[in-house]
């Protein structure tokens, strides 16, 4: 029984490594590191990810872990890959004294690659900030 549980185990993996298992769910890849620029008007904003200070002051750059590419669920393609879209949105906060603190988010566009689909992220991220009525 020993000797059946491993040629199972081994037929299984094999099947694994030579791509044959089709995906139920859409499966991500390890993230990619991607470089964003930043700017505000006014310019001088901090910029916040995941409650973290990323950017001291606007305009300046920050690398950011996202998503790099997706092997989404066959069978059900198109709301795979609009879940992936979703999941992989990313939320800036731009911060500045004086004016009211204001969220952008961005989401990547997907190109199909062969049977994956790479996600491709704009590099600049921009906001314009309104005077918050306390300090006028």
């Amino acid at each position: 029984m020993n000797i059946k549980l491993r040629t199972l185990s081994l037929l299984v993996m094999l099947f694994v490594g030579t791509g044959f298992v089709e995906a139920k769910k859409t499966i991500y890849s390890t993230p990619v590191t991607k470089k964003f620029t930043f700017t505000s008007t006014p310019e001088g904003a901090k910029v916040y990810y995941e409650g973290r200070v990323i950017c001291p002051s606007t305009p300046g750059e920050a690398y950011i872990s996202c998503s790099g590419v997706i092997t989404p669920d066959k069978k059900n393609l198109e709301e795979s890959i609009n879940q992936a879209i979703c999941d992989s949105r990313l939320t800036f906060t731009f911060v500045r004294k004086g004016y009211l603190k204001r969220e952008v988010n961005i989401e990547p566009t997907i190109t199909p690659v062969k049977s994956t689909y790479k996600f491709d992220w704009v590099p600049f991220v921009e906001c314009e900030l309104q005077k918050d009525p306390k300090f006028e």
